[in-house]
Formats: C-alpha cells, structure tokens, sequence
C-alpha cells in the first residue's frame, strides 16, 4: 500500500483504531446442523450491514 503515502492530504488512523473498530462490528458465528448432519457456520455480519447502509454503501 506504498501508493497511499503518496496522497498528500490522507490522513489515516491508528491500527490500533481499525481493530478496536473491527472489535465493535464482529458477531458471533451461526451454527447450523443440517438434516445429514453437516455442520454449517455462517455470520450474517449485522452491525457491519447497517454501518454500511448508514454510510450509503449499499442499498
């Protein structure tokens, strides 16, 4: 990412920032057993949709 240091106005966080957000947005796992007994785990990501609809990402 060499090419985001040559933005001149960029300004970024801390990584420390962007993990304690990814902290804040993480769910936990969904875990689904089906009829054959195939175990399935899936995470509907809620709290990182609605942020994203907040922000006009997706509709």
């Amino acid at each position: 990412m060499n090419h985001l240091s040559l933005h001149p106005t960029l300004r970024t966080c801390s990584s420390d920032t962007i993990l304690r957000a990814i902290k804040e947005l993480t769910q936990e796992n969904i875990s689904y057993t089906s009829d054959m007994g195939k175990t399935y785990d899936f995470n509907t990501a809620d709290t990182l949709n609605t942020l994203l609809l907040k922000a006009g990402s997706i509709n």
